[in-house]
């Protein structure tokens, strides 16, 4: 409330003669708002003049009367002046002649001659100019105005005497006939220009209101300082008693006069006709001084406590043609910089006295090293609960927020540490890959070297009991594989060949069989994990060596003599019989090294003797049919060491809550075993028991790839991240224009969405706010209640998304250097496209894709064992040339690797996306607890117990990459469920794990840790940590939130598509849907689905079950929203707690019937509960300018119309139009001034570098009403606002 102080006395300046001929700057001086005013230097030290009228400002007749009364002049030179007594409501004579000069009316715009009078001699007018519909045609329509003053007079007089001596030079005929002809132009000129205008005037009809505005001038130069908008004039007579309101004050620069300058306040008038709208006509003018003006303002800014003080000033018009008109002034200071803890300020907004250093200056930066300035501009509203000459002054503010950088340095550090943690886990598993293999030398190893001799075959080979013995030679082809300790399945080592035999005999094959026959590997010891099976045949206990190095195993097929080959081309029916041979490597080893040991050589006891051994073949029965001489030789090595073993625990994927989605298979990559399990194997169910006699399910070409090309690159740009942000907070970046920012700072610009470097940073952010106060001239009367004052405070940004890493396919496409596919990295769900919502859907189901072939390879095992040991054959091992298993691992190979590179690459965008999230909900937060009538209610215990409700409000469509935007948004969102805010008092105690927070008044660091819950330990917990100044901690932070008490995040997503993209996407689908209806119907199936309450619905966080997107996003949101209003204010039913909350049934409504259209309504109902329920609103679409702008806008156009019906927490809306959008005609009015002069367009020219919204008029056709930009406002079809070009401005 604003109380009554004594008004200073000024003389005010001389009255002043209206000219004869002016500008009124309106077409040179934009109306769009920019930041080269928002940031004019010095910034905080304007001054702002509001202003109301007295309905005798209304000229009778309007722009009609002004031109007849100049055609009537024009006919009749010698009209004499009549006299200027035309008040309101009379029809008297509109202008005030001498008898020496001709009568005019008002004059008109024209910005490029100002001070063109029109005379005969201006040799450079162009006759024919007012053709061309530019500002100079303005001075072709209408005649100058002269004042009934001395100064008038002079001037008139000055050029009679101009014209006569003229006159006299002319002299000869020559000139005389270029005069005359000039003349006739110009006559003609005249007569065309009359012509005109009355056909505009007839075309018209008077359907159109003339529009009246005003504009402070520099009185000395004339030039234009500050234009209000235009508004109509009533056409209505019962609305002409009241004066009209101007919304946007007239704002006097800090620097442009100095105090002992004069001001002008003139009043235009223009025609609604639409071939007059370029033409304006001087009403009359208001000489003020600079020093009354600034001196007001300083008055009271000192006598008053009030932050919102304000001086009353009633001034007459100087005026040829109206008489008695006043202008009502409420002079107010800038409200550039807010005071602290004052309203509409945040306790995330930075300090005025250190945030912008030497940018307080302002130019075209605006603003120091660390923030740039923020953006204002004030509202002149009416109150209708106050008396008429009362002012409801809204101040809409957007400014940056001090805390999205301190956080994404924070989580910066946590998600470099853990990519570190997951990097070396990467490498260990990729070095015991390796190690793993027959051919690897890594660790301690036994190096085998195998050579396979004559095949002595004794008995003579019966074949089978079933065949006669053949009576021609057999040939034998050998093959071998290894078979780990650990493992069932076997590694081939030797492709088969054909081998000497001794009886019958055989020819030689041709070549050196020795060099073909000899294998070497490299088996390692196998002391954990060994198979079961195994182990019972040594009862269970280890040999002597304590380790166990597999089993070679020979096989031999004998088939009848087909060709003499080397290898096997035979086909299967050639083969008769199959015979092998089994090698315990260990007992050979031990034996090696005995005689090793026992030769008198001493020489030889170091080197790697061979050894010629002879070993038994059975058949299938387990009959001996041959032996085999082999040369060998094995000696135990120590290679390269390997690496300690990493644990995947306190990695990227632990961190960002990526839990494992099936049961693992070796090599554990990247899968956290909960600490129970570790060295516990008996705790494994059977299926994991299963799953660990598999053996290694990845290759080595895969992880050695992944750690190399994928890892280390995301590991490395993690930490330039964690480095380069908490640099800037110490050392901030070189000062540029908003738009080409590149490095970390407050603000992000849209146009930065490339740069990787700033992935975790938020778009855009800006907490927007709308402070509402009444100011009047008079107190309320004694026992009436002060007047309210209240702030609706919104933040707004662009989409929380990983725009840099896209939304293309993340499977990578083999190259000529790189064979993935050979490799095994192939996905089997076919492409992997989208944001993370996508992503983690796809994830899902390659899990599910893995547990399947996971069944099916153990029931094939298990299968394939029991019919050996139905034909009496005890194996343990699946042989390697078993097509059918081989084909089904190999397939499980490709699920396991895509399913781990899938699940990377979430958790990179998780961390991004997160980061983002987590800044801009904070700053929501901070800014609605600054808000008395929050922090000073009971809110806080609300918080304390049900979290704080933090409702996104997305406008993105789902469609294209938006889509993937929205995919982001919701993962990343939903996560904020898992964090917690704590208020620390500052002790002034250093710690490493603090982040400072620059540039604050009160809050000085914040600490975010992570820990991990459930019952496997895998469920992240994150813990932010705010230190406040202690003063502000005592006195502002509800004692609810004292003691180390939290505050956990409860976040809502509603999406609605508002533009043509996602008219499309519906159109689409309506289609589609019609067309499945048609093909069912014909074919006379029902494919009606039973209606399921979307109360029963499973909340699930990341699947993507429905093709509209939109739709199941906001059921979920609806569902969350449901319980918490149950939670806040319980309904009297027993039974309501499972139903539709009283509060929402409006909402519900909204959605159910949202699918296949645009329903705005569903952001309008949700931001209205949320703000009820004591929660915060944030808007965002791709870049948070464009579409934010709009609903923002109109959001707080909204509740300032509520705030003046004197029922500002009221949720009704007056409701219109067929999707029952809340719409009501003062609002989007309101709104539509917002978003023209208010802080929005600024806000584009921070982010692209023009001050235009990135819409086309196509665009505006298909959005809601509420939400259509001004068409003087677009950006059009251009892209940049430059053909061909790359530019800014996105569409």
């Amino acid at each position: 409330m604003t109380t009554t102080q004594p008004v200073p006395q000024y003389a005010p300046p001389p009255p002043q003669p209206l000219p004869e001929s002016l500008s009124s700057g309106y077409n040179s001086y934009s109306p769009l708002s920019t930041l080269e005013r928002q940031y004019a230097a010095p910034v905080g030290q304007r001054v702002h003049i509001f202003i109301r009228t007295n309905p005798n400002v209304y000229l009778a007749g309007g722009v009609e009367a002004i031109l007849k009364k100049s055609n009537n002049n024009n006919n009749n030179p010698s009209t004499m002046s009549m006299a200027s007594s035309n008040t309101f409501g009379t029809d008297t004579s509109l202008m005030t002649t001498t008898t020496t000069t001709t009568t005019t009316t008002s004059t008109s715009d024209t910005d490029s001659s100002a001070n063109n009078n029109n005379n005969d001699n201006n040799t450079g007018t162009d006759p024919f100019s007012f053709l061309g519909g530019d500002d100079d045609a303005g001075d072709s329509s209408a005649t100058n105005s002269a004042a009934a003053s001395a100064g008038g007079a002079n001037h008139n007089n000055n050029n009679n005497n101009n014209n006569n001596k003229k006159k006299l030079a002319g002299g000869g005929g020559g000139p005389n006939i270029g005069r005359f002809l000039k003349k006739v132009a110009h006559s003609t000129t005249k007569t065309l220009e009359r012509g005109m205008t009355n056909l505009a005037i007839r075309a018209d009809g008077g359907k159109s209101p003339d529009w009246l505005f005003l504009g402070l001038y520099d009185a000395r130069t004339g030039a234009v300082l500050s234009l209000t908008e235009s508004q109509a004039v009533p056409m209505d007579e019962s609305k002409k008693f009241y004066g009209l309101r101007f919304q946007i004050p007239l704002t006097l620069p800090s620097n442009a006069l100095s105090p002992s300058d004069a001001v002008l306040i003139r009043v235009w008038i223009r025609s609604g006709a639409a071939m007059l709208q370029q033409r304006h006509y001087l009403i009359g003018q208001v000489p003020l001084t600079v020093a009354q003006l600034r001196s007001s303002a300083a008055t009271f800014a000192t006598t008053n406590p009030n932050p919102n003080y304000s001086n009353f000033m009633t001034v007459t018009l100087q005026s040829n043609m109206v008489a008695d008109g006043k202008l009502f002034l409420c002079v107010t200071p800038d409200s550039k910089f807010l005071t602290l803890c004052g309203p509409g300020w945040s306790l995330a907004d930075p300090d005025p006295q250190v945030a912008y250093g030497g940018g307080t200056n302002g130019g075209a930066a605006g603003g120091g090293s660390l923030f740039y300035l923020p953006l204002d501009q004030a509202y002149g509203l009416s109150y209708p609960a106050a008396p008429s000459s009362s002012w409801l002054i809204a101040t809409e503010r957007s400014v940056e927020s001090t805390v999205v950088l301190p956080i994404a340095a924070a989580l910066s550090r946590l998600t470099a540490h853990a990519g570190r943690i997951s990097w070396q886990h990467a490498e260990s598993v990729s070095m015991r890959v390796h190690a793993a293999r027959h051919d690897s030398t890594l660790g301690e190893y036994v190096d085998c070297t195998f050579t396979l001799g004559q095949v002595k075959l004794t008995p003579p080979p019966a074949m089978t009991t079933t065949l006669e013995p053949p009576k021609e030679a057999v040939t034998i082809f050998g093959s071998a594989s290894w078979q780990r300790p650990d493992s069932i399945f076997e590694v081939d080592l030797l492709q088969p060949l054909r081998l000497h035999t001794t009886a019958p005999p055989t020819p030689p094959p041709s070549g050196d069989a020795r060099m073909a026959s000899t294998f070497r590997f490299f088996p390692k010891p196998i002391r954990e994990g060994i198979l079961p099976a195994l182990l019972r045949e040594s009862e269970g206990r280890l040999p002597s060596s304590g380790f166990l190095l597999g089993t070679v195993r020979l096989q031999f097929d004998i088939s009848r003599p087909q060709s003499h080959h080397h290898h096997l081309h035979t086909s299967s029916a050639a083969v008769v019989d199959t015979w092998e041979c089994l090698i315990g490597l260990e007992g050979l080893l031990v034996l090696q090294q005995q005689q090793q040991q026992s030769t008198s050589d001493e020489s030889n006891k170091n080197t790697n003797t061979p050894t010629v051994m002879e070993f038994p073949i059975f058949d299938s029965a387990r009959q001996q049919r041959a032996t085999i001489a082999m040369t060998l030789a094995m000696k135990m090595k120590q290679g390269p060491p390997l690496p300690q073993r990493v644990e995947a625990k306190g990695g990227l994927l632990s961190l960002m809550g990526l839990n494992a989605l099936c049961d693992s298979v070796p090599p554990d990559l990247d899968v956290v075993i909960p600490d129970a399990n570790v060295g516990h194997p008996e705790l494994l169910t059977r299926q994991q028991q299963q799953l660990g006699t598999m053996g290694i399910c990845v290759t080595q070409g895969y992880t050695n790839y992944h750690c190399t090309a994928i890892r280390s690159r995301d590991v490395k740009e993690l930490q330039e991240r964690c480095t380069k942000y908490n640099e800037a907070l110490v050392t901030p970046a070189d000062h540029v224009l908003p738009h080409e920012v590149r490095t970390p700072k407050a603000f992000r610009p849209s146009s930065s969405r490339s740069e990787l470097l700033l992935a975790g940073l938020p778009f855009n952010v800006h907490t927007a706010s709308l402070s509402l106060h009444v100011s009047e001239q008079e107190p309320p009367s004694n026992g009436q209640p002060p007047r309210p004052e209240s702030v609706f405070t919104n933040v707004t940004c662009g989409a929380p998304a990983d725009h840099a890493r896209g939304f293309g396919n993340i499977i990578p496409k083999s190259t000529k250097e790189m064979n993935l596919q050979a490799m095994g990295f192939i996905s089997p769900v076919g492409a992997v496209t989208g944001g993370l919502r996508r992503l983690e859907a796809k994830r899902a189901q390659i899990a599910k894709c893995v547990s399947d072939l996971q069944m099916a390879l153990t029931m094939n095992v298990a299968n394939y064992f029991v019919e050996e040991r139905q034909r009496k054959n005890m194996c343990n091992h699946v042989p390697s040339r078993h097509a059918e298993m081989q084909q089904l691992r190999w397939s499980l190979f490709e699920a396991c690797q895509s399913l781990h590179h899938v699940t990377w690459h979430c958790a990179m965008r998780r961390s991004s996306v997160f980061s983002q999230a987590l800044g801009i909900a904070t700053t929501s937060f901070l800014a609605t607890l600054s808000d008395p009538n929050k922090w000073q209610s009971t809110w806080p215990e609300f918080w304390a117990k049900h979290g704080y409700l933090v409702t996104f409000e997305g406008l993105l469509s789902a469609a294209g990459k938006e889509l993937g935007m929205i995919e982001d948004a919701s993962v990343g969102i939903s996560m904020l469920r898992f964090v917690s805010i704590v208020f620390r008092s500052d002790d002034n105690q250093g710690d490493v794990h603090k982040v400072p927070i620059m540039a604050s008044p009160y809050l000085k660091w914040i600490r975010l840790s992570a820990s991990h819950s459930g019952l496997a330990g895998t469920t992240p917990e994150y813990t932010l940590e705010i230190g406040v100044v202690p003063s502000y901690y005592d006195q502002r932070i509800p004692k609810a939130l004292h003691d180390g008490k939290s505050v956990r995040f409860y976040p809502l997503l509603f999406e609605v598509g508002v533009d043509i993209r996602q008219w499309g996407a519906h159109t689409g689908a309506n289609m589609k849907s019609k067309l499945s209806k048609a093909d069912s119907s014909a074919d006379g199936s029902n494919t009606e689905q039973p209606a399921v309450s979307i109360l029963d619905d499973e909340d699930d966080e990341g699947g993507f079950a429905d093709d509209d997107v939109l739709v199941e996003l906001n059921y979920e949101a609806f569902n969350k929203l449901n319980a918490y209003a149950h939670s806040i204010s319980p309904a009297n039913s027993a039974t309501s707690a499972t139903k539709t909350h009283p509060l929402l049934e409006n909402l519900y409504r909204h959605i159910v019937n949202s699918k296949g259209k645009i329903s705005h309504g569903i952001l309008d109902e949700a931001s209205a509960l949320s703000q009820q329920l004591g929660g915060g609103g944030i808007v965002f679409c791709k870049s948070g300018k464009d579409r934010t702008a709009m609903h923002v806008t109109y959001k707080q156009a909204q509740y300032a119309n509520k705030f003046r019906s004197r029922n500002p927490s009221s949720l009704s809306a007056v409701v219109s139009g067929e999707d029952g959008t809340p719409f009501d005609d003062q609002t989007t009015a309101d709104a539509t001034v917002m978003r023209i002069y208010g802080t929005r367009l600024p806000i584009c020219e921070k982010n692209v570098g023009q001050a235009k919204y990135a819409f086309n008029s196509l665009q505006v056709k298909f959005m809601p009403d509420a939400l259509k930009p001004p068409m003087n406002t677009l950006a059009g079809f251009l892209k940049g606002g430059k053909v061909f070009q790359g530019g800014g401005i996105e569409s």
